[in-house]
């Protein structure tokens, strides 16, 4: 698993970022792999609800993922987690209120979840950083799973005990062996697979740059006829835009507006027909034909097998 850290102008939460890491490698059968970038966002905050335990407002960040998107590649982490000083952000008209961390239900991306940590030098004093950050990342492990469609109970807020309803029981103690790190933790022990689940792939012979924006499932097959081909895979026009296609004279139905075809070089007739059999190998059955390039597209709204001549 891989985790993005967005560290924002703190200084002393390194070591807590290590340890929640380590705790989480220990306890479940997670490997993660991590990076840490620090950044200066403005953290502006918005009321999310008033808690019916204690009255007080919840603030939450506004409109902060805006910021994140653009330095987050989005095939690249199965989470992020921005920590942020909560004592340096800016709040409006609110009285009696707590910022508070949160595993956000929606994602940064389709397949990257997001959360956020609110401490400050008090906090990270009394040794709860890193189990902030541990308690929302597992909130995001059971969110991953029920995008997959599994079904976890989440007792890290919530946990009933003895028949009552008992709100962060044993929060303080994440080696607690009934309070609710191990109790979540256990209902997700038959469903790492879909915590743990990678979307994206990184091709063999595509860097993402070539992969940007095409189908994934297109891709996988480029990449095993590549294989099979035994020569390089020239792309010389992958997705386009609207702009782009039209610029290039292409059709207004053209499948490379999908990203479910590809122009690819040939020098020479035997590249042609290198290249045209190991696709034809691996399903390919729509082809057009040049002297220069052949073009080979998936796209399962158009008649197959199809084949022309430019």
């Amino acid at each position: 698993m891989k985790i993005k850290f967005i560290v924002n102008s703190i200084d002393y939460v390194e070591d807590d970022i290590k340890k929640a890491v380590s705790y989480l490698e220990e306890m479940t059968p997670l490997k993660i792999e991590y990076d840490i970038e620090v950044v200066n966002l403005t953290v502006e905050h918005v009321l999310f609800f008033r808690s019916p335990h204690d009255n007080r407002f919840w603030m939450g960040s506004h409109k902060l993922k805006e910021q994140l998107r653009p330095i987050v590649d989005e095939h690249e982490y199965h989470a992020v987690c921005f920590i942020y000083d909560r004592s340096k952000s800016l709040f409006y008209g609110v009285e009696d209120f707590v910022v508070a961390s949160w595993s956000f239900w929606k994602p940064l991306y389709p397949t990257t979840e997001y959360t956020e940590v609110a401490t400050d030098k008090s906090t990270d004093n009394n040794d709860w950083t890193w189990k902030l950050i541990s308690h929302e990342l597992i909130h995001s492990f059971v969110k991953r799973a029920a995008r997959r469609g599994r079904t976890v109970k989440d007792e890290m807020d919530e946990t009933t005990v003895k028949g009552k309803k008992v709100t962060y029981y044993m929060n303080h103690d994440p080696y607690a062996k009934n309070g609710n790190y191990a109790r979540t933790l256990a209902n997700l022990e038959p469903h790492w697979d879909m915590v743990e689940y990678q979307p994206y792939t990184a091709y063999k012979y595509f860097n993402k740059k070539e992969a940007e924006n095409m189908n994934h499932e297109f891709m996988l097959i480029l990449d095993k006829a590549r294989g099979i081909a035994g020569i390089p895979f020239s792309i010389n026009s992958g997705y386009r835009t609207p702009a782009e296609n039209k610029e290039v004279g292409g059709v207004a139905d053209s499948s490379h507006l999908s990203g479910l075809a590809v122009d690819l070089r040939a020098r020479n007739p035997e590249e042609l027909a290198i290249i045209h059999n190991a696709l034809y190998d691996c399903g390919i059955r729509r082809f057009g034909i040049s002297d220069t390039f052949i073009h080979a597209d998936a796209d399962p709204s158009k008649p197959s097998p199809r084949i022309w001549l430019y």
